[in-house]
């Protein structure tokens, strides 16, 4: 778990205050005139609250907010207690706080550099949808504008995979991958419902999202190397050009899904004709067997009474009620 949106109705301004260390930004400096909301930036997590509308939003990487970076992992314990903690300190509970959006993924070290697994990386689910490139966007790495991984964009959900090293200026080979929830009603069709914090304290839930991370990475596709003793047709297919497909799928539709279904069996028959590909899925499916259930014993373990179940969908009340 990252970055994630939330919004409540529920809350205690004065608590917020102390707790982020006070607003700003009520009125315009230069104007005089007054803003129905004021901001807090407190621990990578940004506070907007607006007294009009008797709402407090809170948005940010809630990893960064425990860990101070999101290199390590942030595994399940240590999220509840970063919510245990957040909560307290806003005066609300974990079910009054709605969730807009959020990331899941994991952090992969790598024997080899990040940005050669990322260069084999090319297209989604087909030959003809292609990842579209990530720009760094963080001026203390120092590679501002540089390219550090790929996207696939949905309306609904986005599939990240990108070199976490170069991102943040460090030597270490960091391959994060990672789905981010642009809007909720996608996790319905993966068989999930989130509509509050308290949901996602659900360790069942974060199972399913690390089996949903892995479907979505099944369908990666990575640029094929023909191996020895394998035909001469099914090694042209195999190294087909991307104008190629897009010009059978233009033009013979039925060609096109015919040689796609034998490409898919042949990827499937030689899995070490994508380099990376086979040794990425184990690593992620073990990374995420150690975030949704790391030790039991573990000292990291929070003592919290915050019920994992999945709270009913309602409407949070429009008072300032203060929840201890």
């Amino acid at each position: 778990m990252d970055f994630i949106s939330l919004e409540t109705t529920t809350y205690c301004p004065d608590r917020v205050r102390s707790f982020v260390g006070g607003l700003t930004g009520h009125h315009v400096e230069d104007t005089g005139e007054v803003l129905p909301y004021a901001n807090r930036e407190h621990r990578h997590l940004h506070f907007r609250l607006n007294e009009r509308r008797g709402t407090l939003g809170i948005r940010g990487s809630i990893h960064r907010y425990w860990q101070g970076s999101n290199v390590e992992r942030f595994d399940y314990f240590q999220f509840v207690s970063a919510v245990n903690q957040l909560c307290m300190g806003i005066g609300t509970a974990p079910g009054n706080l709605a969730v807009h959006s959020f990331e899941f993924g994991v952090n992969l070290p790598t024997t080899v550099p990040a940005s050669e697994i990322i260069g084999n990386l090319s297209h989604f689910k087909n030959p003809v949808t292609r990842f579209e490139r990530i720009k760094n966007e963080r001026a203390k790495s120092g590679e501002v504008g540089r390219v550090i991984g790929k996207v696939h964009e949905t309306t609904e959900w986005d599939l990240k995979v990108y070199d976490k090293g170069r991102q943040y200026g460090i030597t270490a080979n960091l391959l994060r991958v990672e789905i981010k929830v642009k809007r909720m009603r996608c996790l319905a069709k993966w068989g999930m419902q989130v509509d509050t914090l308290a949901d996602l304290l659900n360790p069942c839930l974060w199972q399913k999202l690390g089996g949903e991370l892995l479907s979505r990475f099944d369908e990666t596709r990575f640029i094929n190397k023909p191996v020895a003793g394998m035909k001469i047709e099914d090694a042209k297919l195999m190294l087909a050009s991307e104008p190629y497909w897009k010009w059978v799928k233009e033009n013979h539709l039925s060609t096109y899904k015919k040689e796609l279904t034998r490409l898919k069996e042949l990827e499937e028959s030689h899995p070490h004709a994508q380099p990376f590909k086979k040794e990425l899925r184990e690593a992620i499916s073990k990374e995420v067997g150690l975030m949704a259930f790391p030790e039991l014993d573990s000292p990291a373990r929070p003592q919290s009474d915050l019920c994992p179940q999945p709270t009913a969908t309602k409407k949070s009340p429009k008072s300032h009620q203060c929840i201890v």
